[in-house]
């Protein structure tokens, strides 16, 4: 090799190099150290008494609720009534680490909600799926079989990895047609691993409701 040709080998090899180092940065952090425990969650703005699917509004009887590590399902209680549901104790809305209940929303007339929808659907309880860890991958999950578990008291899992949606390039510094887009993460500390979770994906994060980590 010449030596007049090295300033142009290395003009050439740096960029390579630092896409590289950025892929390197970027995506093996989401093939290593996935969470080790499995979590239940739904379709919808859990646990509010309605949700949307396309041009469907959905009106539910029925929410659900941990109570001794254990799911159970409530019904709603009528339009007027006083209603409250507890969240987990390290689930934090209000910024100040002061842990407070959420309001549950009663179904009031279906109308109250569903205006301009075409089509008014109303179900017992909002589906429940499962993600599988291991397999980075989900199922429908029965309530029948959901209601066996033992359940995470709070939404940081025994091995410390909260859920959260987030944004993230497709591409690398937006090169090469990257855009960006809202996925589902897994997150740790400094780690973040994205979640196959295809119904977060389908509504754009809108309509997922996590609800327990499941103890093993």
């Amino acid at each position: 090799m010449k030596k007049e040709n090295l300033p142009v080998i290395i003009a050439i090899a740096l960029p390579v190099l630092l896409i590289l180092a950025v892929a390197a940065f970027v995506y093996i952090p989401n093939s290593i150290g996935r969470p080790q425990y499995n979590f239940i969650y739904t379709q919808t703005n859990w646990p509010y008494s309605y949700s949307y699917n396309g041009s469907e509004c959905l009106v539910y009887k029925s929410y659900y609720e941990i109570d001794g590590g254990r799911l159970i399902k409530k019904d709603f209680a009528k339009a007027g009534d006083s209603v409250s549901f507890t969240l987990p104790k390290d689930m934090n809305y209000y910024g100040n680490n002061v842990y407070k209940p959420m309001p549950v929303v009663a179904p009031l007339d279906p109308a109250a909600y569903c205006a301009g929808y075409s089509r008014v659907v109303k179900k017992d309880a909002p589906e429940l799926y499962i993600y599988e860890s291991a397999a980075d991958s989900t199922r429908l999950l029965p309530y029948e079989e959901a209601a066996k578990f033992t359940l995470v008291d709070g939404i940081i899992s025994p091995d410390g990895y909260t859920v959260q949606g987030g944004y993230q390039s497709s591409g690398l510094f937006d090169l090469f047609g990257g855009g960006n887009g809202y996925e589902l993460y897994a997150m740790k500390k400094d780690r973040r691993v994205k979640l196959s979770v295809p119904q977060f994906e389908m509504y754009g994060g809108g309509n997922f409701g996590f609800i327990s980590w499941i103890n093993k």
